[in-house]
């Protein structure tokens, strides 16, 4: 078994983590938090808090397969990358996504979606300094995935943001799987998680191998990646026992951020695509309005407490962002009203 490369990787990741790296633009830190569901106070990045909250051990189990490295296709989506970076970061994951849904046999329809979310482009910083910041969504379903989008943010190389998100139908107890990918001033910030949706697996899937394969990525990548920081009490409650925040030094590489996460990433999605496919329809009524309460609480919580709604403001306008966060992000009071939905 190979494990030279993420050998190689965490070893230059180590080297540049003790190094740190300069102050956090904050207000940039706010675009990230309009995807994530994690409080500001996790992302106070420093020179200090740069360094993991415990020792990090390789894995020598870790095994990075081709397809990790492979040069993927192209995707519209990705059209949007700065001259300085002709192909986003994060690309690759996005490939590697749409390649395992399709290997799992997912069968996806366009989503609704307005075409003025689809792409936006607008001009940010000083009049000698001017960036060329640039938005793109593509939205998907399925039979058991009532939304399933990915956005994008992408203003040069330092900065990038790439969310993905799969919200299950309601009549499913699944989680919501959620990635948020992110290139800020400060560093990477990294959260992969399959969130509760008011089930446990055990209830939502009883005996789904999915299961213990998620719970085998988690431990088999934790000890590779540092933790990200504490997240708040009022949050905790959207996340599982499962979840994956991790942050890296801005002088990490490209290269190496794929390396050390793209081995993790593909571990939980193909974790939760074998949820998904064992997932059955729920019949319990108590269970169905568990799961409908749990994902309208996240809904509600993200759309009101949204920190990034200034940022997202002043870059794109006030008309703009309050459709962007109501009709894309956290879209679930308006396809409830559309569908009927009590």
């Amino acid at each position: 078994m190979d494990t030279s490369a993420p050998t190689q990787a965490f070893h230059r990741h180590r080297r540049r983590q003790a190094a740190g790296h300069g102050n956090h633009n904050r207000a940039v830190t706010a675009l990230f938090l309009s995807f994530c569901c994690l409080p500001a106070s996790a992302f106070a990045l420093n020179s200090v808090d740069m360094c993991p909250r415990r020792p990090m051990r390789l894995v020598h189990t870790l095994e990075l397969r081709s397809k990790h490295t492979r040069r993927h296709r192209p995707l519209g989506l990705l059209d949007a990358a700065s001259a300085e970076d002709k192909e986003s970061r994060y690309a690759p994951f996005v490939a590697l996504t749409m390649d395992l849904l399709e290997e799992a046999g997912v069968q996806l329809q366009e989503h609704p979606l307005d075409d003025a979310y689809r792409h936006k482009k607008v001009m940010s910083g000083s009049t000698a300094k001017q960036v060329e910041v640039a938005l793109s969504t593509k939205a998907f379903s399925s039979s058991k995935l009532r939304s399933f989008r990915f956005v994008e943010i992408v203003g040069g190389p330092n900065l990038q943001v790439l969310n993905l998100c799969l919200f299950p139908r309601l009549e499913f107890g699944l989680p919501t799987f959620s990635a948020d990918l992110v290139t800020l001033p400060g560093g990477h910030l990294i959260a992969i998680d399959c969130q509760p949706n008011g089930l446990s697996l055990s209830e939502a899937v009883p005996g789904c191998p999915g299961i213990k394969a998620l719970d085998q990525a988690f431990l088999r990548h934790r000890e590779l990646l540092p933790e990200g920081g504490p997240v708040s009490e009022g949050a905790k409650e959207f996340f599982s026992p499962n979840f994956i925040f991790t942050r890296f030094p801005l002088n990490t590489s490209t290269a190496e951020l794929r390396d050390l996460l793209l081995p993790a990433y593909e571990d939980y999605f193909r974790a939760y695509m074998r949820l998904l496919e064992d997932a059955k329809p729920l019949c319990d009524p108590f269970m169905l309005e568990k799961v409908l309460r749990a994902q309208m609480q996240y809904a509600k919580y993200r759309s009101e407490k949204d920190p990034a709604r200034g940022m997202l403001t002043r870059l794109f306008g006030s008309e703009y962002t309050e459709g962007l966060i109501d009709e894309v992000l956290f879209d679930l009071p308006l396809w409830l009203k559309r569908h009927d939905v009590e």
